[in-house]
C-alpha cells in the first residue's frame, strides 16, 4: 500500500555518496575500498527547492538524514541545505553521523540550525578511543570527541548510537558514563548481526588486539 501525496509525513534524505569512513559490511564497501562502481555524488540545494514545495514542506513532521551509501558531512552541499530546510516548514530534522569530519566550529553553527526540541544529531560511536575504529575503519575518537562536544555544548540535542560486538561489548558502562557527562540526552545500545560467523574479521580483531 502506498501514501498519497498529501499523507507523507516522514522524508528519509540520501544526499550523498560521500563518506570519509570504510567500514566493513557497509554498502559503499568492497574488498576494504570504495565500491569502484558507485558514483560519488550529491544532492544541491536547488534539488532541495525543487522537492519541498512550500506545501509539501509544511506538511512533513519529520526530515531525517541516514545515509546507505554516504556519510551527509562529508558532503559540501549539505549545510546549506540543511540551513534552508530548517526555514521551509519542516517540523524536525534528525542528522545520522560517525562525527569524525569537520571542526569544532562547522559543529557549533550546525548547532545554531539544528536549535528546535526535536532537531537532533545521532552519533554513531562503536566504542571508546581503543574500540571504536575497529568498526568505523578511519574515524578519529578524538575528533568525534571534540566534535560532539562541540555541539553540544552550543545547545544542539545529541544521541549517541553504539552497535554493540565482542570487541566493544565491554567498555558499554564506562561509554554510558561518558555520554552522560558529555551532555548526550541519550545513548542507545544495539545488537547487531553483522560479523556473525564472520572469522575472517573477528580473526583481525584478534590480531590488533594483540599487537
Amino acid at each position: 500500500m502506498y501514501l498519497t501525496y498529501n499523507e507523507i509525513k516522514k522524508v528519509h534524505i540520501e544526499h550523498t555518496s560521500k563518506c570519509n569512513l570504510l567500514c566493513p559490511q557497509c554498502a559503499r564497501v568492497v574488498d576494504g575500498t570504495v565500491n569502484p562502481n558507485l558514483v560519488l555524488n550529491e544532492l544541491k540545494l536547488a534539488d532541495y527547492k525543487k522537492i519541498f514545495t512550500s506545501n509539501f514542506a509544511n506538511q512533513i513532521d519529520r526530515v531525517y538524514w541516514c545515509g546507505n551509501y554516504g556519510d551527509s558531512i562529508a558532503s559540501g552541499s549539505w549545510i546549506e541545505c540543511a540551513y534552508w530546510l530548517r526555514y521551509s516548514g519542516v517540523k524536525s530534522m534528525q542528522l545520522y553521523t560517525n562525527g569524525s569530519a569537520r571542526t569544532p566550529d562547522w559543529w557549533r553553527g550546525l548547532a545554531k540550525i539544528f536549535n528546535r526540541d526535536y532537531d537532533y544529531v545521532y552519533f554513531s560511536i562503536d566504542g571508546l578511543e581503543d574500540t571504536n575504529h575497529l568498526y568505523r575503519v578511519n574515524s578519529n575518537f578524538k575528533t568525534i570527541m571534540k566534535n560532539a562536544k562541540a555541539f553540544i555544548n552550543a545547545g544542539g540535542n545529541a544521541r549517541w548510537d553504539y552497535l554493540i560486538f565482542d570487541h566493544n561489548e565491554h567498555q558499554i558502562e564506562e561509554t554510558y558514563n561518558l555520554a552522560k557527562e558529555m551532555g548526550f540526552k541519550q545513548i542507545v545500545f544495539k545488537n547487531t548481526s553483522r560479523f556473525v560467523g564472520n572469522n575472517e574479521f573477528l580473526n583481525s580483531i584478534s590480531r590488533d588486539d594483540e599487537q
